[in-house]
């Protein structure tokens, strides 16, 4: 019996060594899952290694989707930035006791503070960047007006390029803000009025946006900033972003601290910092939560969408996380989104497709 034990033992430490050996970062090097470009600033990495004396890897995703599949081998990972609408989902593996990360909170803007308090998240978890929810377009084509429903805009854009954010959270209270219509009908409302419109799903920039019959884009204001901004330098034309009051929404992501070794809790400290924030919101233009000044964008048009951004978005509704732990909830809104994938109109516009026409 007790050699049993021993070799049980010996076989569950073996399993242990094997899995850290496997899963735990090196000595003088922390592993972060992150939004596409959020730390791609150099001046980062070095304040890191300023700080604390160690280097970062990273990967990174283009989506919540992308995000909650890396989420699988969270082991791997030391800290995740991850979009707050898969924080219930993951919830379980995020979470970690006695941090002292939250003492960021005290230094944010006070109506960002007090929702964060709101949501009593864990001592480990915390802001990192916000967004609001908006539309890109071309006022030289289009009009854009604040009683416009999605399904008038639809209607206005006939033989133009439309496209819509890779987000399935974001387009789905897109066609329904109510969120009261059955959800499995919705792919085939969207069908019935996409039916003269060149419609695209695509996050960022692509030269879909310096077509002349480019009418508009639903994207968070942090890429919707960069399109504008490209386009400018493209010369091509001037577009404009549209806060929406029933379609724009306050989108955060948030840092999670994973574990309690220095090199980690020293990465998430700086990180959840003001003075990193402020790189990442002069780099990604999205804000940051201790709203930092605007002057960080100086190009006089960018200033304008960012005095707006900012002015209004302490007056937005917020997207939090709303599956709650319903798995079959999200089991649905994967349904819809493979229904809207799998239209004619937008199969032939995909990303592969894409990508092939405008090369």
């Amino acid at each position: 019996m007790h050699i049993e034990r021993f070799f049980l033992g010996l076989v569950t430490s073996l399993i242990l060594l094997f899995h850290f050996s496997v899963y735990a970062s090196p000595q003088g090097m922390v592993n972060i899952l992150t939004r596409h470009m959020s730390l791609a600033s150099p001046k980062i990495a070095k304040i890191i290694s300023d700080e604390c004396g160690v280097k970062i890897s990273y990967d990174e995703y283009h989506s919540s989707k992308e995000c909650l599949k890396a989420t699988h081998d969270i082991n791997y990972y030391d800290i995740v930035i991850f979009p707050n609408d898969i924080y219930e989902l993951i919830t379980g593996k995020v979470r970690r006791k006695d941090s002292t990360l939250s003492r960021a909170v005290n230094g944010y803007s006070d109506w960002i503070k007090r929702h964060y308090l709101a949501y009593n998240y864990p001592s480990n978890i915390v802001y990192f960047s916000l967004s609001l929810s908006g539309f890109v377009w071309n006022p030289s084509n289009f009009r854009l007006a604040a009683q416009d429903s999605i399904w008038t805009m639809f209607e206005k854009a006939k033989n133009k390029v439309v496209i819509l954010d890779n987000n399935q959270v974001g387009v789905w209270y897109l066609l329904d803000n109510t969120q009261k219509l059955p959800i499995g009908s919705l792919a085939d409302v969207f069908e019935k009025h996409i039916v003269d419109v060149d419609i695209y799903v695509a996050s960022g920039y692509n030269r879909l946006y310096d077509k002349d019959n480019f009418a508009f884009s639903y994207q968070r204001s942090g890429e919707a900033l960069s399109i504008i901004k490209m386009v400018k330098n493209n010369k091509s034309k001037e577009l404009a972003f549209f806060i929406h009051p029933k379609y724009s929404y306050v989108l955060p992501d948030m840092l999670a601290e994973l574990n309690s070794r220095t090199e980690t809790v020293c990465v998430a400290k700086v990180l959840a910092s003001k003075r990193v924030l402020d790189i990442v919101q002069k780099e990604t233009f999205y804000l940051s939560p201790y709203e930092t000044l605007k002057s960080l964008v100086r190009e006089p048009m960018l200033q304008n969408v960012y005095s707006q951004v900012f002015s209004r978005a302490p007056k937005m509704p917020w997207l939090d996380p709303f599956f709650g732990k319903s798995l079959k909830k999200y089991g649905a809104l994967q349904n819809l989104w493979h229904k809207i994938h799998s239209i004619p109109q937008v199969m032939q516009n995909h990303t592969v497709v894409l990508k092939r026409k405008l090369h």
